[in-house]
């Protein structure tokens, strides 16, 4: 190869370099920032629980009682539930979903959530709790 053609590729290697330094100056790093903490810290909250023994009538009268106090504070996304299609363990699933960890818990800290939880030993004979991250390996767009 000759000397003026590599000198070319240098010069040109390191232009591209210094406008690829520069262009990724330009994004505004809290732009990412916000995409990102979106992409990667989007929460769902888990409640696993089985109705005692012939109970279940007074489970969702429970939960009637209390469900406008679950559905109100901001920081929640979205709310919902599922009976298990077969009947089979665990009954029921709460899901609760918030944008960010922060979101989160400051919904599980409210007074009033953390009395529902207290209760919830009254009205299910087994529960569990599970915190999920949301990743972006399966998206269906």
């Amino acid at each position: 190869m000759q000397l003026k053609q590599k000198l070319l590729y240098v010069a040109l290697g390191i232009l591209l370099a210094l406008a690829w330094q520069f262009g990724s100056q330009l994004i505004p790093k809290h732009a990412i920032a916000e995409h990102h903490e979106k992409k990667t810290n989007s929460i769902k909250v888990i409640y696993s629980l089985n109705y005692p023994l012939g109970k279940k009538a007074e489970y969702l009268e429970w939960v009637k009682s209390v469900g406008a106090s679950l559905q109100a504070p901001q920081e929640l996304k979205r709310i919902a539930s599922y009976d298990n299609y077969y009947g089979t363990n665990p009954h029921r699933l709460v899901e609760f979903e918030f944008e960010s960890m922060v979101d989160a818990t400051k919904y599980f800290e409210r007074e009033e959530f953390r009395k529902i939880v207290e209760d919830i030993p009254n009205h299910a004979s087994d529960s569990s709790v599970n915190y999920f991250v949301l990743r972006g390996d399966y998206a269906k767009h």
